[in-house]
């Protein structure tokens, strides 16, 4: 197992109406785009976490290293 936690990016721009997420978190479905913002995480961020989106089918994610 690549995890054992959600990962938690630092910002993600999901699929409106806003209230559908008042119980939930956004599904991988509802999910536009996804951002990681990295300065000391690269390395993590490069390798497993861009595996566990991928897996999770995540249309479209970036990464930004500072």
């Amino acid at each position: 197992m690549l995890f054992d936690s959600e990962p938690e990016p630092d910002i993600v721009i999901a699929k409106l109406p806003l209230e559908r997420y008042d119980n939930r978190h956004p599904y991988p479905e509802d999910i536009e785009l996804l951002i990681e913002v990295s300065d000391t995480t690269l390395k993590y961020d490069l390798d497993t976490k861009q595996k566990i989106y991928a897996l999770a089918k995540i249309k479209e994610y970036w990464f930004i290293d500072l």
